[in-house]
């Protein structure tokens, strides 16, 4: 009911012929301390996106359980293990680790070159192909791009290279340049 009350004398015309608490509670109301909530927005990246590993914590309590009943499995098979058991193992691993190799999806990414000696970043991430993958058709795109100069152009290279999508989508065009575009890729 308190207020509701303050709430009200916040509203009341409160001058020389106002009577009754509402002189009061308007002076109680200027006195007290307002908190103005203000919304910031600003641009969000992932752990993955920064180039950071993900925190050890998170991984390590969600395959808690796993790992235990894998190193249950692992310690029995351990103890009748025999050599060709182990060379299963490894092929099984190296055929699993051709599967992913073979498997080239395109994916988005800030592109970046060096144009009259200034780095230059697309302002919208662009098809690329994975790491171990190569393109097999491409298409040529104008492509508006931003040119910062000093450390943080070399900032935001860094970040490409760890595989983090900077936001560049507020900044200022500098000029406009062509980027050679992968339509499909393939392993190598």
């Amino acid at each position: 009911a308190g207020d509701a009350r303050m709430f009200v004398a916040s509203y009341a015309l409160a001058d020389d012929s106002c009577q009754g608490p509402a002189k009061d509670l308007q002076r109680r109301v200027s006195d007290a301390i307002c908190v103005r909530r203000e919304t910031v927005y600003g641009n969000v990246i992932s752990e993955r996106q920064a180039g950071r590993k993900p925190h050890q914590q998170e991984s390590s309590s969600s395959s808690s359980s796993s790992d235990s009943s894998s190193s249950s499995s692992s310690s029995s098979s351990s103890s009748s293990s025999s050599s060709s058991e182990s060379s299963e193992e490894k092929t099984s691993h190296k055929k699993s680790g051709k599967k992913e190799h073979k498997s080239c999806s395109i994916k988005k990414q800030v592109q970046f070159v060096e144009k009259d000696g200034k780095l230059c970043f697309s302002i919208r991430p662009l098809a690329a192909c994975q790491k171990h993958c190569k393109a097999t058709e491409t298409t040529q795109m104008e492509v508006e791009v931003y040119c910062p100069s000093g450390s943080l152009a070399e900032l935001y290279k860094q970040k490409i290279l760890k595989g983090a999508n900077p936001d560049l989508s507020d900044k200022t065009p500098s000029r406009i340049l062509k980027f050679k575009v992968p339509k499909a890729c393939t392993a190598y």
